[in-house]
């Protein structure tokens, strides 16, 4: 299960988008022990036993909560300009939480389109636009 919130959720996305070999054919495998990255690029799958490569597995769930926005600018987030309401495969469902008027995590203001995650694929998505008055009436 992956969740992200505001540079969270587009880091989730970036992830799904790794697993489905968007930025390459091979994703070394990552040893979170040592936390660096180690020389092999394939898992054994622990129900089958399997050996299998790490592009193509899939996740149960993602969501994105307030992803996008200006936070899209910073430089580490660039390799995702046109991927991040683009919802790849790796992925059985996916939920995309939009808030209102949210400057940093929002596009254009609202509930357009910018703002509408979308299945690239057999991935099921749902997108749930979340009114700005749940955020804002805690300082009330």
């Amino acid at each position: 299960m992956l969740v992200g919130h505001s540079q969270g959720g587009i880091q989730a996305m970036k992830v799904l988008h790794e697993l489905n070999g968007t930025f390459g054919q091979e994703v070394r495998v990552w040893n979170p022990l040592t936390r660096e990255s180690e020389e092999r690029t394939s898992i054994l799958d622990p129900i089958t036993g399997v050996e299998r490569p790490v592009v193509g597995v899939e996740v149960s769930y993602a969501s994105a909560v307030g992803a996008g926005g200006f936070t899209r600018f910073l430089p580490n987030q660039w390799i995702m300009t046109g991927r991040l309401r683009s919802v790849p495969d790796t992925v059985k469902e996916f939920a995309g939480f939009i808030i209102a008027m949210d400057l940093l995590g929002g596009d254009l203001l609202g509930f357009g389109p910018a703002n509408t995650y979308v299945a690239n694929g057999k991935a099921k998505v749902r997108n749930v636009r979340l009114p700005l008055a749940i955020t804002t009436s805690r300082f009330r």
